[in-house]
């Protein structure tokens, strides 16, 4: 928890395995979702899509390996970002 925050405090790009795929990230928002767990909001940038041309990814944080965060930062959050996510009822940071 401690990397992401950090990484979405310097606006840093992150990388990991999730569901068995790599993938590379910029992270908006992290914090608690609705049912109790941990959750990342994520523009993706490279890697295997759930779905293709959906680059918008809402990541269970326990299952999530091999976090790396990567030297790589970006300047301003993603079209579509929305501050104060409906999703979350509270969170750790956010852009």
């Amino acid at each position: 928890m401690p990397s992401l925050i950090d990484a979405i405090l310097e606006r840093r790009a992150v990388a990991f395995v999730y569901r068995g795929a790599r993938r590379t990230v910029e992270p908006h928002a992290v914090g608690i979702g609705h049912d109790g767990a941990e959750w990342l909001s994520a523009y993706q940038t490279a890697g295997k899509r759930f779905i293709p041309g959906h680059d918008w990814i809402y990541c269970s944080l326990r299952s999530i390996e091999e976090l790396q965060v990567t030297t790589h930062t970006f300047e301003m959050p993603r079209p579509g970002y929305s501050r104060g996510d409906s999703r979350f009822i509270r969170f750790f940071a956010e852009l």
